[in-house]
């Protein structure tokens, strides 16, 4: 696949070089990993400066752990894992969505998807060097909001438990392997539909029902519906290797350059 790793590099040079491309990459890290958990977690320290009480619905302290003493040790607690921890997982299906749906549909647009298809690779190594090209960037994106976020969510958190908080094991398995898992997911699905749709606007617009299951899943939270566990981390992690899998092979057998240039 050194073919695949090339066609990367390249196109990553000119998603570099796009402004527009390169702002969209910024976005996740600006909004995600500072704006939000800015808003979130270091607003309700200079709100409620003392122990004063605050009003948090019973269902919601149900879910809490007992070492959250103080009504400010239980919102900090569910800023972190019931609103900021499910709101990151938009990030790795958000993030190549733009990158992924500009794949083939952006060289038609731009009339250059004829030398692409004219150069000397295979139809797989075409397919994933497309791959490549959004999964890489998004990792970095991903990864970066994520660090960022944790280290204001833990800035918080050390001020009032004394200690940090977040991640637990739930959500270090969620970033570190449920993430990449959806970030293939999301670009495999977003790389075929480019493939066969003739602008970048028509395959972004597949990328919103992407992330509905994600903003499903932050409702379920918010509204203590119910709570995100290791278990369910890994049922999905699982779940989610099976899927790409499924899809990479049916993509890579199913990609073919005639296919391409049939919708030009």
């Amino acid at each position: 696949m050194k073919k695949a790793w090339v066609i990367c590099r390249k196109e990553m040079r000119e998603i570099f070089r796009s402004k527009y491309i390169f702002s969209s990459l910024l976005m996740p890290i600006v909004v995600f990993g500072l704006f939000i958990p800015i808003l979130l977690t270091l607003l309700p320290i200079f709100v409620f400066p003392g122990q004063g009480e605050i009003n948090i619905p019973p269902f919601v302290t149900q879910m809490i752990p007992d070492y959250c003493k103080t009504d400010r040790q239980r919102l900090i607690y569910f800023v972190a894992y019931f609103l900021m921890g499910p709101m990151l997982l938009m990030v790795p299906i958000m993030t190549p969505i733009f990158i992924a749906a500009d794949s083939f549909s952006g060289e038609k647009e731009r009339k250059t998807i004829e030398p692409l298809l004219a150069t000397p690779t295979s139809d797989i190594e075409l397919f994933f060097g497309k791959v490549l090209t959004a999964f890489v960037p998004s990792m970095i994106v991903c990864f970066t909001t994520f660090s960022i976020a944790t280290f204001l969510l833990n800035l918080s958190a050390f001020q009032v438990f004394g200690r940090i908080i977040f991640p637990n094991l739930t959500y270090l398995v969620m970033m570190t392997a449920t993430t990449p898992l959806a970030t293939i997911l999301s670009i495999g699905v977003m790389v075929l539909v480019s493939a066969r749709v003739a602008s970048v606007r028509d395959a972004s617009q597949v990328g919103g029902v992407l992330i509905l299951p994600v903003i499903l899943l932050l409702v379920g939270q918010m509204f203590a519906l119910f709570f995100i566990n290791v278990y369910m981390v890994l049922a999905a992690t699982g779940l989610l290797a099976l899927v790409d899998v499924i899809l990479i092979h049916a993509g890579s057998s199913r990609f073919g350059r005639e296919k391409i240039l049939m919708k030009i």
